[in-house]
């Protein structure tokens, strides 16, 4: 009688008789019975139904069990593991036969499919390219394959055409197994049909604009002859991206536009676009106490660019302003803001800017530098002294922060990992008011070197090609950076 054990998942075990479960015409009483008489009979033959999948060399290694070995259930589990581990199988199962005195063994597989190669057929113009195309299968090479995965890449790829206007694109699949190599290949011919118009817009909901406006900042009708274009998943974008743009162009900044469809008329073969938009209030940003330019607020409020109201931008852009006008010179400067509530269709942001002294670095020291030069430090600095270029010099808070570690990696990167770099203004700088002193106090701390570099595991490598690679060295310095580089 022949028993049969399947392994899916991977198991423990600790007796046969629980693993052969089934035998071939027998209850599974009777089959436990049996099972007594195997356990510990010598193995008179291991045989396997796909003996090519693997290496010889590779098999002796995972599967343990030899002829003349006495059988053990340990064993076979630690075999069906074996197996498994090599990634080539989805099913492993072992039957087991009395033959004389003993037992002989067959491995019966069911093999592991990988992706071999994708291949997209057929007539195509673009948009969407060859490439795009190939992505949109989401299929890696040398991947395990599933049936299921072809189905949803047909899926993927019709959306891609319709995306684009072929809504009457046909996606075929083919699919051929190379069984000696277990790979799949997977070929894709597309049709896609001819491509599909947009039509008039549907716009609906609080526009405060005039629908012809917005059907221009679309792009999707040719100007003046009037003409519709033909659709592609990039001009849908940008028509609702040049919507979105028409209103910020007017301080509607928390303005809302969604496309929530594109319908297809089959007869026509047009698509007409269902758009819902919020204008919402205008924003004003404006400075008080201190002139501000719009430029100047635009480029470092980031609700210009974000297109929304929120109070993380807003105390962004309270940073972004402090730097700036420390830079300017005012280092003392007081920066807040306040949201006012939308009265007749807007809503002001007021950024009050207290800018304070303004003052002129006059000198920058640099001590306790022994292991660099005053030149190599200063260049990895942003904080610089007044100059023909610079009229009051620079320095702000994030420059501070900056240099600080600029200058600590520096050091770390030579040894120094206790390095400590502290930064500091001295006000009336001999007694001039509004100079300051910029004074960089370095402390330096023991240099760690590298003493000895050990490469163990070499196999195939020559130690030489690996040692003349290494930034680590003995009596070089050591940093975390050389030994990430090492490691890479």
């Amino acid at each position: 009688m022949i028993g049969r054990l399947r392994k899916v998942l991977s198991v423990s075990c600790h007796h046969f008789a629980a693993l052969l479960c089934v035998f071939t015409g027998w209850t599974c009483g009777t089959a436990l019975a049996q099972v007594n008489q195997f356990e510990g009979k010598p193995v008179v033959a291991v045989a396997y139904s796909a003996p090519s999948a693997l290496d010889p060399a590779d098999l002796a290694r995972l599967q343990p069990i030899k002829p003349g070995d006495p059988l053990r259930s340990e064993q076979v589990a630690q075999a069906i593991d074996g197996l498994f581990s090599s990634g080539l199988f989805f099913d492993v199962a072992v039957e087991a036969e009395a033959s004389g005195n003993g037992v002989a063994l067959r491995f019966v597989t069911q093999p592991e499919w990988f992706v071999g190669g994708i291949g997209v057929d057929g007539k195509i113009g673009g948009p969407p390219n060859r490439g795009e195309l190939h992505s949109n299968t989401h299929f890696s090479l040398g991947t395990q394959f599933h049936d299921e995965d072809v189905a949803n890449a047909v899926d993927s790829l019709t959306r891609l055409l319709k995306s684009n206007g072929f809504y009457e694109g046909q996606v075929t699949p083919t699919i051929e197994r190379a069984s000696n190599e277990q790979q799949v290949f997977v070929t894709f011919n597309i049709k896609e049909g001819k491509r599909a118009k947009y039509e008039q817009p549907e716009i609906e909901g609080n526009l405060l604009l005039p629908a012809a406006t917005i059907l221009r900042a679309t792009g999707w009708r040719v100007p003046i002859i009037h003409l519709w274009l033909k659709v592609s998943d990039v001009r849908t974008r940008n028509g609702v991206a040049g919507v979105q743009n028409k209103y910020q162009q007017k301080d509607r900044l928390t303005a809302k536009v969604e496309l929530r469809d594109l319908e297809y008329d089959s007869a026509k073969r047009r698509v007409r676009p269902h758009l819902s938009v919020n204008a919402g209030p205008k924003v004003k940003v404006t400075a008080i106490e201190t002139k501000v330019s719009r430029r100047v607020l635009k480029r470092y409020v980031p609700v210009f660019d974000e297109r929304t109201v929120d109070t993380d931008l807003l105390v962004e852009g309270k940073r972004n302003l402090e730097d700036y006008f420390q830079s300017q010179g005012y280092h003392d400067v007081d920066i807040d803001f306040r949201v006012r509530p939308p009265e007749n269709d807007l809503e002001t942001i007021e950024y009050v800017i207290s800018r304070g002294e303004r003052h002129k670095v006059a000198v920058l020291f640099v001590t306790g530098n022994r292991y660099f030069d005053t030149p190599t430090i200063r260049e990895r600095m942003f904080i610089a002294p007044a100059a023909l270029n610079l009229r009051h010099g620079r320095y702000s808070e994030a420059f501070r922060r900056k240099d600080e570690a600029n200058i600590a990696e520096l050091y770390q990167a030579n040894g120094f990992r206790d390095i400590k770099v502290a930064i500091t203004l001295t006000n009336n700088y001999k007694g001039k008011e509004g100079d300051v002193a910029v004074t960089v106090t370095i402390t330096e701390g023991p240099q760690w070197l590298v003493d000895k570099v050990t490469i163990t595991g070499l196999e195939k490598l020559k130690r030489s090609n690996i040692e003349s690679g290494l930034a680590s060295a003995a009596g070089q310095p050591f940093s975390d950076v050389n030994l990430a580089t090492d490691r890479n």
